[in-house]
């Protein structure tokens, strides 16, 4: 097994960024061995303040779920990347703002939505797998922090829309008046 050279946390070769410190990786295989180059960390082992947990042993329980989520993130690590339950669903930023949104959450597939008629299906597609995608296409500082950001997104495309309608009613409105 490999650890991160930044805290040490043991990685596997499937990974592209630690899971704990978000560094990224550069593991050839998951045969070569690569101690932690950090001391403070084979300081820490060395003086028990750090617990070594072997593939049987329980993690204590004080750790919170909390705790063992952020060390858990796998955000920005592509398709390997494991999507959290706390963020699947409709992602209505997608839906709405279809390329927009995907530069913003580095998911390119949805400039699908600039070609006539397919757009239209890819807004739907963007709609129901946009959280996945965007977790697993960009790093995220937690599940909190994306969710924000996604909400954020879905304001963004009411608030367009809501315009829109204003302005395209004031217009139409505009001209029934003058005739």
């Amino acid at each position: 097994m490999a650890y991160c050279s930044k805290c040490g946390r043991e990685v596997t070769s499937k990974m592209t960024y630690c899971p704990a410190c978000g560094k990224k990786l550069a593991i050839p295989n998951e045969d070569t061995v690569s101690m932690p180059q950090n001391p403070t960390i084979a300081e820490a082992i060395e003086s028990g303040k750090i617990q070594l947990l072997n593939s049987h042993q329980q993690p204590s329980r004080d750790d919170s779920p909390l705790k063992q989520r952020a060390q858990d993130n796998t955000s920005g690590q592509g398709r390997l990347a494991e999507v959290p339950r706390e963020i699947e669903g409709w992602n209505w930023g997608a839906f709405l703002l279809g390329w927009i949104w995907g530069v913003g959450n580095n998911t390119y597939i949805s400039f699908l939505t600039l070609i006539p008629f397919i757009g239209i299906i890819v807004a739907f597609v963007l709609g129901t797998r946009g959280n996945e995608w965007a977790w697993r296409n960009r790093r995220w500082d937690s599940i909190k922090h994306f969710k924000v950001a996604q909400k954020n997104w879905a304001d963004a495309g009411i608030i367009f829309y809501a315009i829109a309608l204003v302005v395209i009613g004031g217009i139409y409105l505009g001209r029934g008046c003058s005739l």
